[in-house]
């Protein structure tokens, strides 16, 4: 079987699209970031965090207790430990 020139184009985007993908997440996960939260809802948390970062975080809302409040403080810590932190 005899693979296009067009098909092997698309498979060579397509895999250099997806490990993009993996190193920006991987560069947003390890952004330093500085907090500081008392008793504020988890949806508020994570709503100012992605303000002031410049990104979104998208959720199943029916995963999260809307009304929890959490308490936390971190300077210049990896998003992903600040993140870890929150859902302990």
């Amino acid at each position: 079987m005899r693979i296009s020139n067009f098909y092997k184009l698309f498979l060579l985007l397509f895999l250099f699209c997806s490990c993009f993908g993996v190193v920006s997440a991987q560069i947003t996960l390890n952004k330093k970031v500085t907090v500081h939260f008392q008793q504020l809802r988890l949806t508020d948390v994570l709503k100012d965090i992605g303000q002031k970062e410049s990104f979104y975080f998208s959720y199943n809302g029916n995963l999260i207790t809307k009304d929890s409040l959490v308490t936390l403080n971190a300077e210049n810590q990896p998003l992903i430990v600040v993140l870890n932190q929150l859902f302990q």
